[in-house]
């Protein structure tokens, strides 16, 4: 791997090392061997490795060089590891998750950065194409009192940039949670999935923002490694004041949400109650009207008979002959309809 022919999406290089005295560049190389070369040839001098998804034979041969502990180097092979800080004698193999939020999407990001640090030595090992890490080595060039701590100086600096990723994902997470409650009691209520998938985000966030604070502290209280220094351990503070920050208002997000969703649950639920309400009115109004049109119905029904009996032309129809048959048929159906309407109307039908 070369630094000049090769690099990453972003731009940067797959492979970049130097040699540093004093927090000053001394010295850049551009292999692995070269390196562990240059720096058994100056002694006094730490050097500081950058690696973007080596293969394994590079990894291996780092690990032979360097004196790497094989449980740290099949970590860094298999990767998908979760965040956490492991010791080996005076080798520290730290990971980290940086992140990034695609706000379109709602989506969050997680990649993977592995950094192991020796007694004059720091290999960060990237498994995602964020950070780059080129801006944090410049930043740490242009510092060289800080540079000169050493090994654990650069775990503090890519520390540090990972953390600061953290920040303004949880601001858009927060612009998301308001936009969602402005959703919910302006009166839509079909934000159920939106509300699901935010809460995941968030909880994701929540996990490693949680074991990132937890190797944090294990550097801060690590009082068997001589490398840490007491300037630093300050700086470890600051980062840990920074994620427990990140930490509790993930937490109070996550909080929110849920009282979201039972917010919204209990307006569908009266949203549901009131249409449910205006059914049974509905209902209740094509009920009554069919009741009235079946109660005319009967009562048109009589007459109907009647008229269709004395309608049918048979010659034997004795009634026909009576003098007061006329009138006693409309009697006959105007009493029928009434009796009918009396019992209908008692019957609340019309």
């Amino acid at each position: 791997m070369c630094a000049t022919d090769t690099s990453d999406e972003t731009g940067a290089p797959l492979f970049t090392a130097a040699l540093y005295r004093d927090g000053e560049r001394v010295l850049a190389t551009e292999d692995i061997a070269a390196t562990h070369r240059a720096l058994t040839e100056n002694p006094g001098t730490m050097a500081w490795i950058g690696m973007y998804e080596p293969d394994d034979a590079a990894l291996t041969q780092a690990a032979e060089l360097f004196g790497i502990h094989k449980l740290a180097i099949e970590d860094a092979i298999t990767a998908h590891q979760r965040p956490k800080l492991d010791r080996y004698d005076d080798t520290i193999f730290t990971v980290l998750h940086p992140a990034r939020y695609h706000e379109r999407k709602s989506h969050l990001e997680l990649g993977e950065l592995h950094i192991v640090t020796g007694s004059d030595y720091a290999i960060t090992i990237r498994h995602s194409d964020f950070p780059a890490l080129d801006e944090v080595r410049e930043r740490m060039e242009n510092d060289p009192t800080l540079l000169k701590d050493g090994p654990t100086a650069v775990l503090y600096a890519v520390l540090d940039a990972v953390v600061d990723m953290y920040q303004p994902i949880v601001e858009s997470l927060q612009d998301g949670i308001e936009e969602l409650e402005t959703e919910v009691f302006g009166g839509n209520f079909e934000l159920s999935q939106q509300i699901y998938q935010l809460s995941r985000q968030i909880a994701k966030l929540g996990r490693t923002l949680r074991s990132t604070e937890q190797i944090v502290g294990k550097l801060i209280t690590d009082t068997g490694s001589e490398h840490i220094r007491p300037q630093l351990r300050a700086y470890l503070v600051d980062v840990a004041d920074h994620l427990t920050h990140a930490r509790e208002r993930s937490e109070a997000m996550h909080g929110s949400l849920r009282e979201i969703l039972s917010v919204q649950s209990a307006l569908v639920a009266q949203k549901q109650s009131e249409e449910m309400r205006k059914l049974s009115i509905s209902e209740a109004a094509e009920n009554a009207q069919m009741k009235r049109i079946s109660a005319w119905a009967g009562i048109l029904f009589a007459p109907t008979i009647v008229t269709g009996v004395y309608g049918m032309n048979f010659v034997n129809m004795p009634e026909l002959q009576w003098p007061l048959g006329y009138l006693i048929s409309i009697v006959a159906m105007v009493g029928i309809g009434f009796g009918f309407h009396f019992i209908f109307k008692r019957k609340g039908w019309l």
